[in-house]
């Protein structure tokens, strides 16, 4: 709910998604403030307590379904086959071996994952129609085709979370800034910019799927820097 934050948000007030489910075991700190629409007042608050009561204060009669936990092993099935069922998937978490199991269990619902990956002034797009293409390869096939196997490697994770963001798409300022977290830095730099950018490109998408307009699967870097005006 960095990301997602900003996207349920964004669904409430263009009056998509009745119903929502939300999932982060996470609580705001001060390290959050640079890309969270948050205060420094809710400091401690859970990011679900926070981000449910901006959507509630838009639309106090959307039913919001928490998931206090964050996505688990233990309640994966009840957040992507339960009712109400999701119709678009949005993940944006850290845990590589839950990307996979989710895309897992999406497929077999046939429900679209929608994936945004922050890289300073650029974001990577990979939408999947699961609902459209059963046989999809997860993540668009940039990995490859992906059974339980991989799941029993760690090193063969690491290996694939690497190459899931493609390295040389990552700005050398923030391959550099690794290095500096726990000494000049507490936490991996993130922009708000890029951020609500990837939210506003989330409710895009979401409303020309839910209006049956054209959004094939794939993936795209979008580069802020490719954006020039007329002279």
């Amino acid at each position: 709910l960095s990301v997602g934050s900003s996207l349920a948000v964004g669904c409430a007030y263009q009056g998509i998604g009745r119903s929502m489910k939300l999932a982060d075991f996470d609580a705001l700190e001060t390290t959050n403030l640079n890309r969270v629409k948050a205060t420094i007042s809710q400091i401690g608050s859970t990011k679900l307590n926070i981000t449910a009561q901006q959507v509630f204060d838009i639309n106090p009669y959307n039913n919001l379904y928490f998931y206090p936990d964050g996505l688990t092993k233990q309640n994966l099935l009840s957040f992507v086959h339960s009712e109400p069922k999701p119709q678009i998937i949005f993940e944006i978490i850290d845990d590589f071996e839950m990307k996979i199991l989710l895309r897992f269990e999406a497929k077999k619902a046939r429900i679209p994952v929608i994936m945004f990956s922050n890289l300073g002034d650029s974001i990577l797009v990979d939408i999947e129609r699961y609902d459209l293409d059963h046989d999809l390869a997860l993540f668009n096939g940039v990995i490859g085709n992906l059974s339980d196997d991989i799941l029993k490697n760690p090193e063969d994770k690491n290996k694939y979370a690497v190459q899931l963001v493609g390295i040389e798409n990552v700005p050398q300022r923030a391959i550099s800034s690794v290095r500096e977290i726990g000494s000049t830095l507490i936490g991996r730099p993130q922009l708000y910019t890029t951020v609500t950018i990837s939210a506003a490109l989330g409710n895009y998408f979401t409303r020309r799927i839910i209006l049956g307009e054209p959004v094939p699967s794939g993936r795209k870097l979008i580069k802020f820097e490719d954006v020039t005006l007329p002279q």
